[in-house]
């Protein structure tokens, strides 16, 4: 199939979803067209309704784009929900983290309070790098953690080990930008990290739909990935000890 042809396919999708749908008017309103071109995200949206997390972790809040939909699908599940976001946010953040990370320039962190803030949520925003910060923060056990701050594979290596420390047995995590060989190309370590998850352990879904992103290098193809502790035969998780010296 053409790209042209699945462009066509994915604005006529948009489309009746926006007729028979008006309340995607509203929230492509709020949170921007992202989330209406980026088809991977309905993903996202789904497990926070059959969770329920009462706790939520992202790493990466960038504009809390993605941030103010979790808190509402959050609210909308539980009526109340426990939000942490960690960024280096727009006052630590310098053109060279900008190109090591292949990330895009994010508000402050006022700024991006200021769009999250509502009756229900709880908002904790930490700001710094996550090498360092989630090393050192405190997080009660969390329901949901979605991976989605720097790229490179040392960002998001670091990232993986220190949030284990975040996890109870039914935790749910999500990495963005598991991409193809055009995404390693252009400096992005999500999948050769998730790749490299131990099985034995953990359970990793590679979701469809991947979204398709014409770039210099060619053809970038990314998708999510879905990781929890496998199950024992008695249906009970298997729990691994923490190790801050190994990536599992």
């Amino acid at each position: 199939m053409s790209e042209r042809v699945k462009r066509l396919q994915r604005r006529a999708r948009l489309a009746v979803g926006l007729l028979l749908h008006p309340t995607m008017i509203l929230r492509r309103l709020r949170h921007g067209p992202v989330y209406h071109r980026a088809l991977r995200y309905a993903n996202l949206w789904r497990e926070v309704r059959i969770l329920k997390p009462r706790r939520i972790v992202e790493i990466g809040v960038w504009r809390g784009i993605t941030a103010s939909r979790l808190i509402e699908e959050g609210l909308n599940a539980r009526g109340e929900v426990e939000y942490w976001g960690f960024d280096l946010f727009a006052e630590g953040m310098t053109p060279d983290i900008l190109a090591l990370e292949s990330a895009i320039q994010p508000l402050s962190r006022d700024e991006t309070l200021a769009r999250l803030e509502r009756p229900g949520a709880n908002i904790h925003l930490v700001e710094g790098d996550t090498k360092i910060t989630l090393a050192q923060t405190d997080v009660p056990p969390a329901d949901l953690i979605f991976i989605d701050g720097g790229h490179s594979y040392e960002t998001v290596a670091s990232d993986w080990a220190n949030v284990q420390r975040f996890l109870h047995p039914d935790s749910v995590v999500y990495f963005d930008d598991y991409t193809n060989e055009v995404g390693e190309r252009r400096g992005y370590g999500i999948r050769r990290l998730v790749d490299s998850i131990d099985r034995s352990k953990w359970e990793v879904q590679l979701l469809e739909p991947a979204d398709s992103y014409r770039m210099p290098e060619g053809l970038q193809e990314t998708r999510f990935a879905r990781v929890s502790r496998r199950k024992a035969r008695n249906g009970r998780p298997e729990i691994q000890p923490f190790s801050s010296t190994a990536v599992r």
